[in-house]
């Protein structure tokens, strides 16, 4: 039996912790390069990181092992476990840096969305 979806029918959540929209800048360290990425939302054990200059091909694998770092916050070791073109989504592997990262999430100022504070990247600036 198939089910239907209807327009704004809600979606179960299938996370173990919830995501917070952030404006946060980053670095993202592979073993051969380094990346500018905008971290697009994070949680206790994971983010979703989006590359600032797309590349052509992917720009790291699935399961290769990366260091996430974010000024003010801190550095993060972490797994890729999904890639689509210009978007990551990477697993936090390193359980004190988890515990830093949470704490970081819960205390920061947030916008009127309640999406956390940071540094927006250029292509998102508004243009007046």
């Amino acid at each position: 039996m198939q089910q239907e979806s209807t327009p704004g029918a809600a979606m179960k959540e299938r996370r173990k912790h919830p995501r917070t929209e952030t404006f946060w800048r980053g670095m993202l360290r592979t073993s051969s390069k380094a990346l500018d990425c905008r971290i697009v939302d994070v949680s206790a054990e994971g983010a979703q990181l989006r590359l600032v200059t797309p590349q052509i091909g992917a720009a790291v694998g699935v399961s290769e092992s990366v260091m996430l770092t974010v000024e003010g916050i801190g550095r993060v070791m972490g797994r890729v476990v999904w890639q689509r073109k210009s978007s990551i989504g990477l697993q936090f592997t390193d359980p004190h840096t988890i515990a830093v990262w949470s704490a970081a999430i819960a205390t920061p100022a947030r916008d009127k969305r309640g999406r956390l504070l940071g540094t927006k990247l250029p292509a998102e600036r508004p243009t007046d």
